[in-house]
């Protein structure tokens, strides 16, 4: 794979997922770079796990419901945010975070379910599942 654009001249994305992980617990949620780079975008931003992390250094989260693994959530509240620790999953009108990856992927038909409708998310979640 060969991006087209770098993190600082990359344009504004219509969705773009945050993933959580070591690296979001880490240095990502301090890097400078990542942090501007989720700020300047317009379209819709939903992190998946600790990605909520990242969200809540980039000022994304501010007065909103949030939710992430369950690892993670006294360091959100160290951000003074209103963290749910029964949902898997929270999407306002541009943010979305969700617990952990299974929640990631519940998450993500729920969106495809609200931009696509259900009959596009049903047939994502067959393709989804392990047959035999």
């Amino acid at each position: 794979m060969t991006p087209e654009y770098s993190i600082e001249d990359a344009p504004s994305l219509d969705v773009l997922i945050v993933p959580g992980g070591l690296g979001a617990r880490t240095h990502a949620r301090s890097d400078p770079a990542i942090l501007d780079f989720i700020r300047r975008q317009k379209g819709f931003v939903a992190s998946v796990c600790t990605g909520a992390l990242i969200l809540a250094n980039a000022g994304l989260l501010e007065g909103l419901a949030v939710t992430s693994h369950h690892t993670a959530f006294d360091l959100l509240r160290e951000s003074h945010l209103d963290v749910r620790e029964e949902q898997r999953f929270i999407i306002h009108e541009r943010v979305a975070t969700s617990a952990g990856v299974s929640a990631g992927i519940d998450l993500a038909l729920a969106l495809v379910t609200k931009w696509w409708g259900p009959s596009l998310s049903s047939a994502v979640a067959e393709s989804l599942e392990w047959k035999t």
